[in-house]
Parts: C-alpha cells; sequence; structure tokens
C-alpha cells in the first residue's frame, strides 16, 4: 500500500473548517468531547475494521462520560488523507449516536 504524502496547510485548514470539533495540537488531530461510555465503546469497535483496512490506527482514551482521540500517520510525522479519512468515520458515527 502506497502511504499517502503529508497534507498542505491549506487542505488542513479547509479539514479543520468543515470537522470544527477537532483541533490541531503538536501537529496531532485531537477530539475531546463528553459522550456516554457505551457511545465511546461503541465508536472503539466500528473504528476496528476501518482502521485495520487503511493500516492507521488512532490513539483513543474512554473514560465514564468523556472521549478523547489523537491521531497522526506516525510514518510521515504529520497529518494526511489516512487521518481526514478515519477522523471523518468517526465525526459521522458519533453524529448519529449521541
Amino acid at each position: 500500500m502506497t502511504r499517502p504524502q503529508l497534507a498542505s496547510a491549506e487542505e488542513l485548514d479547509h479539514w479543520l473548517l468543515t470537522h470544527p470539533k477537532w483541533k490541531l495540537v503538536a501537529g496531532h488531530l485531537l477530539l475531546e468531547c463528553s459522550v456516554p461510555y457505551r457511545v465511546s465503546g461503541a465508536l472503539a469497535a466500528a473504528s476496528v475494521a476501518l482502521a485495520d483496512e487503511i493500516d492507521h490506527h488512532p490513539i483513543m482514551t474512554i473514560g465514564f462520560d468523556s472521549l478523547r482521540i489523537e491521531m497522526w500517520t506516525h510514518d510521515k510525522g504529520g497529518i494526511t488523507e489516512l487521518d481526514f479519512q478515519l477522523a471523518t468515520f468517526m465525526d459521522e458515527f458519533l453524529a448519529t449516536r449521541r
């Protein structure tokens, strides 16, 4: 599988504008939100197939009423299309289960 290139500043800015719940922190995409524990668990389970398919695995921290997701493309040292793809999937999942 060919790994994608780093996103340009313009691509990153555009993506962040269209996904306002995510932030860019230290070169990583970061989502922190309050969701029920069961929703966080369901998101983790639902994300596994896509994460394995695209060989891209986020860092997820699940709390009683909180969720923290951090991702970047490790071998590129920044954000790529893989991050956008997985984060968009997660946004769409969360939008239907709050």
